[in-house]
């Protein structure tokens, strides 16, 4: 797309041409161009883009330079001045979905612009109709103007300055000129040239007043406000004494634009011409140009205005007008129209009645023949035509007021045209033609021809259908031409349209016959059996009336041929071997031309007999078969082993079977099959026998422990031979080893006639013995638990001993163990491997516990209040090597009792200290005892109460505790005693000094206390009475003292007067002038409020107030709204003074009897002085009254005569549209020029006017020139109408490459020329243009009219679009079925429609092609903007190969295995065999054999055609050896008992899942496997391994299974009655003959009926007891029961004792004394306490030795009396129900 900027200045032509990429940067370049001058307007262009495109333009540095920013062609302009610093034009163009271009760095180039201008001291410009204007609106005489040189960038300049007063010339800056100005206004013209870039500046100097400048507007006698548009009204407009520098603004009340602006002096009158009805219009205020506002009309009606104003004031005079409608009459129909159709009459009313109702609406039709729709009174009708013809239509609007309107016109009605035509064929084939006759009569009523279109498309659903096989010649004609070129059933259509009527169609079908469709005929099978039936379906598609007739010749078939559409079922006698029997059917119709088609039938003979041989009738496991048979060339045979997994394919005689190690001993059939592609089968079988092995069993241990004897026994073998690690080892069924380490023992035998030779194996290993030990930190605590350390490296199984007895969970890897005395004890740990046989090893210590420690702390809990409290510190403890830890915080010791300790409290505040003492026994494992104790320290409170502003008699006052720490909260006042509580509220009855207490105190034990008083000072209420009543009065100001009654303890003034007032006043008891201040406008009212208050107190503040009012009296000021009035015009004058003026009286000079008075609001009144012959001056006096009194001012203004004759020049007068005509002003003397051009340029003020007419037309222009008076001319101009160029394009979308013809339509004009943007013209009438490449070019046409010399010209865009180019290509050549991918490489394209048989519309399509064939492949390319291009080629596609085969592995149970193969693949030409690492082969049926088990891939890729390297297909599979299953078992459990487990292993066994058969019925899977059997008895074990694919081993166990009776275990016990840890045991156990008792205290025995007795000094009195039995035969049996010894503990207490030093020794203590060992009572959680009769505790000990003396805690003695005391003892084996017991004692001294 191409830019470009263009700017015409002189004779420079600068012209920028922006051209842009798809993305990026635009390049730019700079074609021609000279400087600009700031202020000059360049434009700016880009060629249009497509819809949617964007435009951005900048200008860095120049905001506002750009009009239309966002345009295609915006307009530049820069600012003077200018230091010729060049501007940088930026624009982004972007188009729908591209990225956007930007250009960058395009310069404009800058000339140095100078900016005229000037200053004058004193005085600031203001804007004023287009001047910059130096006002002095004082009123002065004259004031002397010192202008200065203001010009900036005006270095070398040549400078002039020319006045209406005067010329000044200068060249350079820095001038001034004092310029002298009286009552009106200096113009002056400032013109700056540097030689390149002039630059004119326009001021005014002015001198005046604020007054409203003079003059009158007023409608011309005789006018009437009310007026029909179209008419005019003339207003008289007066300067009267005006000045120049005065402006003249007049609205016509259409609109807010005004109407006309005219310089003083302006036209006497004013002529309005009203376009348009004021009804409904609403007109806003209007505003003056010097801010004055005008009066808005009513409603319905213009407001006219005239705004007189000058640099220092302004005035509005305003009036109204109601404009009614002139009636106007229009309307719009269609033509020609259809007879008994609506036509709509759409009708265009103007005009308005007196009341702005509408214009009344008549219509009339001529003839009579029509029917109205609607009302004819409607602005619309719509009308029927029943008869075709010509019409007459009159509308007619009319309006009392503004008159009449009439519009006609004619329409012409159309019979609708009734089409037919006939056809006929020249011949029903195809390719034939059509003759069309067209019999539609013609109905022309009107002179538009009828139009005509013929098409032609397919019809039905003829299967014969040849889509597009049809062509029409002048389908625009009544007659066209039609012809077919294929067969099918065609629908002709004809659609006739006569001008105004709707389309009417008529249609005929015509078929068309052609050849048969080509056959499709199919056979249910193309191979069978010698002798099969075929059978044929399928049938002719006929494109003819007539039946085809079908021809069937059967090569070597029955029948050999037929007639007609099916033969019926084919049989084959014979065929050539490898040749197919060939079906050929042809078909014929009418029509010309014969179709075929060949079907290929395949006939495979029968097959014959076979006669299977082996060569050998019986084989040990493993032992090859070979088998022969009478075998016939391509025949397939397969064979199979019946009831095993062994099978083979694709075999030939011979062939060896093997893998015969997985059969079992049996007789066994191989069956041999064979296919002849299903027809016919010659199966034959053949039998062998596989003869039993000697199944040996190695029986013995699988492991020993390190230097331990093995004895193994081998059972079902003859003549054994051993050997051990594959070394000799001896013969016989025995063998007697010691192992070293892991050993391998096998045996092997000879075998017998009648079976096969067997072996056996079995592997023993070798435990090593662990290396315990253990160890234990510290010393142990007797009584406590202690854990010793298992250090024995390795995972083993533990048994701990204490003294060589066992201990509870004493199997665990690390032991806690409580010792329960300081005696020495025997630790044993026995380690034992985890194997079987299991093997131990012990390690053992010697341990001596030591006692544990206690402590008390006697010192008792402690509290006090205040900071600090001294503590004494004292503890009792007992042990061995006590270390000894005190904690509290802030403090510790070492020792045993650190006496008196300080305690300080914390910050404060509430602190309790724990104290605790920890004791330990030094290089034990004894814990930790402790004890502890509080001390507490309360935190004293701190008494405080809050205080506010002081308390007020009879108020009531809150007093607030501010105490710190107290719970309790007392209050006094005056020593009074008030209630408790956090705050105090009371009402003090008298002022002056009282005295208030409070006590604050806390609810600890012990309390604390404080107390603290405070002395307050009591306030007196305040009063205040203010004596002064309201003041109401006439004043300017007025002084007033103010003296007012008051009490209250140091009261406090506030005054508030309602206005400003002294600062001492406003806070005085008593202030003097006070001063009010009045208002000249309206009555000001001061309300006066005293407020007093008692500062620093409670006591609410009290008030008094009065008013004051003062009114204005009068002040009259007279303004006149100008100084100086044209004679006729009235004075307006407004009374604007102060004081709330009720009236004013008018008295005038002219007539002081005349008088006029007005009354507020708008006191304001018109005069009319008398006309004069010389400037006059008169007086107005202005009297004004208000109830304050009268007040009096006057005003003058000058009244001024005149007279003009105008004279005007212009140039042209007639002329070509667009026409631009200089307007002349050229009157004498000092006169100011109003043009009233037409509409849109309207009334212009100015001595010349340039203007363009842009319509033809004759206008008319008046022209104004006027002082106080006014004269005018009118003038004519013709303006001729330019031709309008039409310019036409074809063909539509324009295409790179493709010719475009350019025609010009416009009548009655001459083509001058054409211009194309690419660089070449042309003068002919229709050129045909080729642009070189897309774009968007740029097209003008010049015309002319042939009767005069006015042209035209019009310059098109012509988008012309890239048309597609490309190509596109497809993979090597394929077979099918395969898959085709196309690959389009094209430019310039949107779409993509593909024809490869199927259609695809992406951009690069892949399709499946299911079968062979030459493909015709298309692709049309397309873009969005319609341009096209077509590619085409062929694709062959060839048969693909077919890979099939089968594999069998003839004996997958044995390796090596051969394999079998029988190749079915098809249409291929070429086999690669891949076995992987064993090899490949090229052959059509290769020989294979597997060397070992495994899975073993095999793939074949067979090749079709040759040269097509994607013609192939591969397809694999994997064929499976298995390993040989091999099984190994021994019994492990010896001997094997009834009810025990017997443990079985199989682990020497392999490549298999082992299932033993165990003798007695039952089965089980495992490696290792344990069974119980439930009787006794000789079992024969059998072990069968079995493995993938079936193969299996079987092994019977060598010895039987004997199985022996089990012993039971059992017995009873009983404690001895007198002796309770005296236990006796009795044995019940069955069949045992060896004993052996645990009692679980580490004593046994084996004794049949033992007793023990239990140590009760233990911690337990239950002890777990073992009884293990063995008979015989080695079987064994252990039971488990629990024994629980129950200790009854007897104790005597005596019932009185005498603690008085008398003796006898054992009457001066009190204890319990036991019958029970006292070993046994110290291991007891023992408690003995006494306690007096209310419950007091006097003495309590745990130690069963310790003694009650008779005395208190603290030393002294108890007194005589009784006693309670309590025994509480806890063990194991007490009961619960005699752990407590208490009774009485009495004390006796």
């Amino acid at each position: 797309m191409g830019t470009t900027l263009l700017r015409r200045f002189g004779s420079l032509l600068v012209l920028l041409v922006l051209t842009t990429a798809a993305s990026g940067q635009c390049g730019i370049t700079v074609e021609a161009g000279a400087p600009f001058c700031a202020g000059e307007s360049v434009s700016l262009g880009v060629d249009a883009g497509p819809a949617g495109t964007t435009y951005a333009w900048s200008v860095p540095g120049c905001p506002g330079c750009l009009q239309g920013a966002n345009t295609a062609t915006p307009v530049f302009t820069a600012p003077p001045p200018s230091d010729g610093t060049d501007f940088t034009v930026n624009l982004t163009v972007t188009e729908p979905g591209d990225t956007p271009c930007v250009a960058t760095s395009v310069q404009i180039p800058m000339e140095v612009t100078p900016f005229a201008n000037i200053s004058v001291n004193g005085y600031s410009a203001t804007a004023f109709n287009g001047l910059m204007v130096f006002a002095d609106c004082t009123d002065p005489a004259s004031v002397d103007f010192a202008v200065q040189d203001a010009c900036q960038q005006c270095t070398g300049s040549a400078l002039s300055l020319s006045m209406n007063a005067g010329a000044y010339s200068a060249v350079g800056t820095g001038w001034s000129q004092n310029v002298t100005v009286a009552g009106d206004m200096q113009t002056l013209t400032y013109v700056v040239n540097n030689g390149a870039c002039p630059d004119t500046g326009f001021f005014g100097l002015f001198v005046g007043n604020t007054q409203a400048p003079p003059g009158s507007f007023t409608l011309d006698q005789g006018q009437v406000t009310t007026i029909c548009s179209d008419g005019s009204l003339s207003f008289g407009l007066l300067p009267g004494l005006g000045v120049v520098g005065t402006t003249y603004t007049v609205y016509n009340g259409e609109s807010t634009t005004p109407y006309g602006q005219y310089q003083y002096p302006p036209p006497n009158a004013i002529d309005f011409v009203y376009g348009s009805s004021s009804c409904g219009n609403s007109t806003p205020f209007i505003t003056c140009p010097g801010g004055q506002a005008c009066l808005a009309s009513p409603v319905g009606s213009y407001s006219i205005a005239c705004c007189i104003t000058n640099p220092c004031a302004g005035i509005c005079y305003t009036t109204s007008v109601t404009v009614l409608g002139a009636p106007s009459a229009f309307f719009t129909h269609q033509d020609p129209v259809c007879e008994d159709t609506n036509v709509l009459l759409d009708g265009t009313v103007t005009g308005t009645q007196a009341n702005c109702a509408p214009a009344n609406v008549q219509w009339s039709i001529t003839p009579g023949t029509y029917t109205p729709v609607v009302l004819p009174n409607s602005a619309d009708i719509s009308v029927q035509f029943q008869e075709p013809g010509t019409y007459q239509v009159q509308m007619s609007v009319t309006t009392p007021a503004c008159g009449d309107s009439v519009w006609t016109d004619v329409i012409c009605v159309e019979s609708p045209p009734d089409p037919s035509f006939s056809l006929v064929l020249a011949s029903d084939c195809a390719p034939t033609n059509a003759t069309v006759a067209f019999d539609t009569p013609n109905t022309e009523d009107c002179p538009d021809p009828m139009e005509f279109l013929w098409s032609v498309s397919a019809f039905g659903n003829n299967p014969c259908q040849d889509t597009g096989t049809f062509a029409i010649s002048d389908p625009d004609g009544p007659v066209p031409g039609i012809s077919f070129s294929g067969p099918g059933t065609y629908l002709v259509d004809l659609d006739v349209e006569d001008p105004g009527c709707p389309v009417q169609s008529a249609q005929q079908t015509v078929t068309v016959h052609g050849p048969p469709e080509p056959l499709a005929f199919t056979v249910d099978q193309d191979t069978i059996c010698e002798g099969d039936p075929v059978v044929v379906s399928g049938t002719v598609q006929n494109c003819d009336q007539g039946s085809p007739a079908i021809n069937w010749t059967i090569e070597n078939g029955t029948p050999a041929s037929f007639t007609g559409a099916n033969p019926g079922p084919i049989s084959f006698s014979g065929t050539t071997p490898g040749q197919p029997n060939t079906i050929t059917v042809t078909a014929t119709n009418g029509c010309p031309g014969t179709v075929s088609q060949d079907i290929d039938i395949w006939v495979v003979p029968a097959s014959p007999p076979i006669d299977p041989q082996v060569d050998v009738l019986q084989i040990c496991p493993g032992d090859p078969v070979e088998v022969t048979f009478t075998a016939s060339p391509g025949v397939t045979y397969g064979w199979a082993i019946t009831g095993t997994a062994l099978s083979g394919s694709n075999v030939s005689s011979p062939f060896t079977i093997t893998g015969t190690d997985g059969l079992l001993p049996d007789d066994y059939t191989i069956q041999i099959t064979s296919d002849n592609a299903g027809c016919g089968a010659a199966d034959a079988s053949v039998n062998f026998q596989v003869q039993q092995a000697e199944s040996l069993l190695i029986i013995g241990p699988e492991a020993v422990c390190e230097g331990a004897e093995v004895n193994l026994t081998v059972t079902g073998a003859t003549n054994p031979q051993w050997s051990i690690n594959g070394v000799q080892g001896g013969t016989g069924n025995s063998m007697t080893d010691v192992p070293a380490g892991t050993t391998t023992y096998a045996v092997t035998s000879a075998g017998v006639p009648g079976s096969c030779p067997g072996q056996a194996e079995l592997v023993v290993s070798t435990i090593a013995y662990p290396v315990p030990g253990f160890d234990l930190p510290g010393t142990p605590c007797a009584g406590s638990p202690a854990t010793l350390d298992n250090t024995t490296a390795g995972a083993f199984g533990w048994e701990w001993l204490v003294d060589g007895n066992g201990v509870p969970n004493n199997t665990v890897e690390d032991l806690v163990y409580t010792f329960p005395s300081t005696d020495p004890f025997t630790v044993s740990l026995i380690a034992s491997t985890q194997t079987s046989p299991a093997c131990p090893d012990t390690a053992t210590m010697t341990i001596t516990p030591v006692e544990g420690p206690s402590v008390a702390i006697t010192t008792l809990d402690a509290a006090t209040c205040g900071s600090t409290i001294s503590v004494d510190l004292q503890a009792d403890a007992t042990g061995n090597n006590l270390a000894f830890n005190w904690q509290w915080s802030g403090g510790s010791a070492g020792i045993e009792d650190p006496g008196d300790q300080v305690f300080t409290m914390n910050g404060g505040v509430l602190t309790t200290y724990t104290v605790s003492v920890g004791v330990t026994s030094s290089g034990s494992t004894c814990a930790e005892v402790t004890d502890q104790i509080t001390v507490t320290l309360y935190p004293e409170p701190v008494a405080g109460l809050v205080v506010g502003p002081a308390p007020c008699v009879g108020q009531p006052y809150v007093f607030t505790s501010s105490s710190i720490g107290a719970d309790v909260i007392g209050w006094t006042v005056d020593g009074t005693v008030q209630p408790t509580g956090p705050d105090l509220t009371h009402t003090f009855a008298t002022g002056g000094p009282h005295t208030v207490g409070i006590v604050a105190s806390t609810n600890t034990v012990p309390a604390c206390i404080d107390s603290s008083e405070l002395v307050v000072q009591v306030a007196d209420q305040p009063f205040v009475d203010l004596p002064l009543t309201a003041i109401d009065t006439c004043a300017a100001e007025l002084l007033l003292d103010f003296a007012p009654v008051f009490s209250g303890t140091d009261p406090s003034f506030s005054w508030d007067f309602g206005t400003s007032a002294d600062p001492d006043d406003i806070i005085s008891p008593a202030p003097t002038n006070v001063l009010f201040p009045g208002d000249a406008f309206a009555p000001v009212t001061y309300p006066v409020v005293v407020s007093v208050s008692v500062p620093n107190s409670v006591c609410p503040s009290v008030s008094d107030s009065t008013t004051v009012i003062l009114h204005p009296f009068p002040i009259a000021i007279v303004n006149a709204d100008q100084n100086t009035y044209c004679e006729g015009a009235e004075a307006l004058f407004t009374q604007v003074g102060e004081g709330i003026i009720d009236s004013c009286q008018w008295v005038f000079s002219d007539d002081p009897a005349d008088t006029i008075t007005t009354v507020f609001p708008l006191i304001q009144t018109a005069h009319l002085f008398p006309l004069v012959d010389v400037p006059t001056q008169f007086v107005v006096t202005c009297l004004v009254y208000n109830p304050c009194g009268v007040a009096t001012d006057v005003d003058t203004v000058t009244i001024v005569p005149s007279n003009i004759t105008i004279a005007t020049n212009t140039d042209p007068l007639i002329g070509c549209a667009p026409l631009t005509v200089t307007f002349q002003n050229n009157t004498a003397s000092d006169t100011s020029a109003a043009w009233y051009l037409p509409l849109p340029f309207g009334m212009v003020v100015a001595d010349t006017v340039v203007v363009t007419f842009d319509q033809p037309g004759v206008y008319q222009v008046i022209a104004r020139s006027y002082a106080c008076g006014f004269d005018e001319d009118t003038i004519t101009v013709t303006v001729l109408e330019a031709p309008v160029p039409v310019m036409n394009a074809a063909p539509d979308p324009f295409c790179s490459g493709t010719p475009i013809t350019f025609t010009s339509t416009a009548p009655g004009t001459n083509v001058l020329g054409w211009l194309f943007s690419d660089g070449d013209s042309s003068a002919l009438a229709q050129p045909s243009h080729l642009f070189d490449g897309p774009g968007n070019y740029m097209v003008t046409l010049e015309v002319g009219w042939a009767l005069n010399q006015c042209t035209g010209s019009i310059t098109t865009p012509v988008p012309v679009s890239a048309s597609p180019t490309g190509g596109f290509t497809f993979g090597p050549p394929i077979c099918a079925p395969d898959t085709v991918c196309f690959d389009a490489t094209a430019q310039s394209t949107d779409s993509y429609t593909w024809d490869f048989g199927n259609s695809s519309t992406e951009e690069d399509p892949c399709d499946l092609f299911t079968a062979p064939g030459v493909f015709p492949v298309s692709l049309l390319l397309a873009n969005a903007d319609g341009c096209t291009l077509l590619l085409d080629t062929v694709l062959v596609v060839d048969t693909l190969p077919q890979a099939v085969f089968s594999a069998l592995v003839l004996d997958p149970c044995h390796s090596p295995a051969p394999v079998t193969f029988a190749n079915n693949s098809t249409h291929a030409t070429g086999y690669l065999w891949d076995f992987g690492t064993l090899g490949a082969s090229t052959a059509t049926t290769p020989a294979l054999s597997i060397p070992q088990p495994g899975s073993w891939p095999v793939q074949l890729t067979v090749s079709g055609t040759p040269g097509i390297p994607a013609c192939i297909a591969v397809v694999d599979t994997t064929l499976v050896v298995h390993p040989e299953p091999l099984a190994v078992a021994q019994v492990l459990t010896d001997p094997a008992c009834t009810m025990r487990p017997v443990q079985f292993d199989a682990n020497g066994s392999q490549n298999g899942l082992p299932v033993w058969s165990l003798g007695d019925g039952n089965t089980a899977e495992g490696m290792m496997l344990t069974h119980v059997y439930d009787s006794t008895g000789s079992y024969v074990i059998q072990l069968m391994i079995t493995g993938a694919g079936g193969c299996t081993d079987t092994l019977d166990v060598p010895l039987m299974l004997v199985v022996h009776p089990s012993p039971t275990a059992a017995f009873t016990f009983h404690a001895e009655e007198s002796l309770p840890e005296l236990i006796h045991f009795t044995n019940t156990s069955i069949g045992a003959t060896v004993l052996e008792w645990n009692f679980g205290d580490a004593g046994i025995s084996g004794e049949e009926h033992p007793q023990h007795r239990y140590d009760l000094r233990s911690d337990g009195c239950e002890w777990p007891v073992r009884l293990s039995v063995m008979n015989a035969e080695g079987c064994a049996d252990t039971t488990y029961r629990t024994v629980h010894a129950e200790i009854s503990v007897v104790h005597f207490i005596a019932n009185a004792f005498t603690p008085n030093g008398a003796g006898p020794v054992i009457n001066e203590r009190f204890r319990p004394d036991f019958v029970v060992d006292m070993d046994v009572v110290a291991r007891c959680d023992y408690r003995f306490t006494i306690f007096d009769r209310w419950g007091h505790k006097l003495f309590e000990t745990t130690d069963p030795y310790a003694e009650w003396d008779g005395l208190f805690p603290d030393g002294s003695a108890v007194p005589q009396g009784a006693y309670v005391w309590a025994v509480h003892m806890v063990h194991p084996c007490i009961p619960p129900s005699i752990r407590d017991r208490e009774g009485h004692v009495n004390l006796v001294r």
